[in-house]
């Protein structure tokens, strides 16, 4: 489901291998610490299979952050909803600091 005026459908599967494919190309080890702005669903943190020290993903929409939340279940990842411009806020409200890699797909879409 996409959040629009109408409900489109989206084949996961291809989705799921779309992201895949790519995230492989992230450069992501144990010491990778990834900030996902608009972040949606959590299709990234889908796809992130390594084991980095952290996943923090940021996205405006409530709706989209639960069920972020309740696909992406691993303990070092992390959802919090608000607005790009607000970043920094966000992650000081969080105590969180050490981010190394910046994803920002979504935003660009």
């Amino acid at each position: 489901m996409r959040l629009s005026r109408e409900k489109i459908n989206i084949d996961y599967e291809e989705t799921s291998r779309f992201f895949g494919e790519r995230a492989k190309k992230l450069r992501l080890d144990e010491r990778s610490r990834v900030l996902d702005i608009a972040c949606g669903i959590g299709r990234w943190a889908d796809a992130i299979t390594q084991d980095i020290s952290g996943y923090i993903g940021v996205d405006f929409s409530k709706e989209l952050i639960e069920i972020a939340k309740s696909r992406n279940t691993k303990e070092n990842f992390s959802f919090y909803q608000g607005a790009a411009s607000d970043i920094s806020d966000i992650l000081a409200s969080h105590h969180i600091q050490g981010i190394n890699k910046i994803l920002m797909m979504g935003i660009l879409i």
